[in-house]
């Protein structure tokens, strides 16, 4: 059974849309923002006091011990995102193709594609998949030896105070940690998301238009 794990904050409206695109049991941590539509829906829904950018690794841990149980597969989704027709199968398909792996990434963006990020590796590119070793928070699937080989995220030391531009560093930190202790990190050929049509809310810098909001398809 599949597990969908969602970080929300003040987009209602974009987490129903994704909430209805998904099957399977659905855990939400909402940043400070209740939604009226809750209710109606068969989701695990946890209202946190907002934390926002600067502690944003500690909604990350408390996102990630939300499950009541283990599931086969989880998908990490941020409210922004929607999935393309058979995400799932297409990203079952890929995840069994890989030999060993410790995560897959399942957006692509146009703005950091066949890219280095934070582990300043140069891409791979295989038949079905990349390997990146890198990772964020966007929308990417895991198994449990995931959560085990992570454990818990240490507190960002980015100062935001000189660079408000920067992002949580959530993805940084993950990135690092498993990169550094030999786990393999991939990243699916073409997006299996798209992003919605909405304002960053972490990062009210970064303009709809930037690539990284264009989901390589």
């Amino acid at each position: 059974m599949n597990c969908f794990l969602i970080t929300t904050y003040n987009r209602s409206e974009a987490c129903r849309q994704l909430v209805e695109k998904l099957n399977g049991d659905i855990y939400i941590l909402s940043d400070g923002s209740d939604y009226d539509w809750i209710d109606d829906y068969n989701v695990y829904f946890k209202v946190q006091k907002h934390k926002g950018k600067r502690l944003y690794t500690e909604t990350v841990n408390d996102l990630f011990k939300m499950p009541v149980k283990e599931y086969d597969y989880y998908f990490i989704i941020q409210d922004d995102l929607l999935p393309v027709p058979g995400f799932e199968r297409k990203a079952k398909e890929v995840w069994r193709d890989i030999p060993e792996k410790i995560c897959l990434m399942t957006y692509v963006d146009q703005g950091r594609l066949n890219k280095p990020c934070w582990t300043k590796f140069e891409p791979i590119e295989f038949k079905n998949y990349r390997q990146t070793q890198w990772v964020d928070m966007c929308a990417f699937m895991c198994q449990k030896e995931f959560f085990t080989a992570l454990g818990e995220i240490p507190h960002s030391k980015l100062n935001w105070d000189i660079r408000p531009d920067l992002s949580s560093g959530v993805g940084s930190l993950i990135s690092s940690h498993l990169h550094e202790k030999g786990y393999k990190i991939f990243q699916t050929l073409k997006s299996l998301f798209i992003s919605q049509d909405v304002e960053s809310q972490m990062n009210n810098w970064r303009d709809k238009d930037n690539l990284i909001n264009k989901a390589v398809l």
